[in-house]
């Protein structure tokens, strides 16, 4: 899955309205909200600046020996690093 934008957006969480990041795909229109754990494995990887992300792709798999709430944890993995160059401005001051 290819990163092409990376969002902020409030919602519901377990101890009520919450901040998280969402990931936007190429290949889905899906979106992936991050938990700490998969925003910490981006930026380990690619920087903790979001708009370093966009073009980086990634695999998603859920993880059943890992389960919340009797579901599986969702992982990833920086398959492959964007090639540097500018983002445009849709990128900038992503807070996070």
């Amino acid at each position: 899955m290819t990163i092409v934008r990376v969002g902020v957006e409030e919602l519901r969480g377990k101890n009520g309205p919450e901040l998280k990041a969402l990931l936007h795909f190429k290949e889905s229109t899906k979106l992936v909200a991050l938990n700490k754990t998969n925003k910490a494995a981006l930026e380990k990887v690619l920087g903790i600046e979001p708009e370093k992300w966009i073009g980086a792709t990634i695999r998603l798999w859920a993880d059943d020996a890992n389960t919340f709430e009797d579901k599986p944890h969702l992982r990833l993995e920086v398959l492959k690093a964007p090639e540097s160059g500018p983002t445009g401005p849709d990128y900038d001051d992503i807070p996070l």
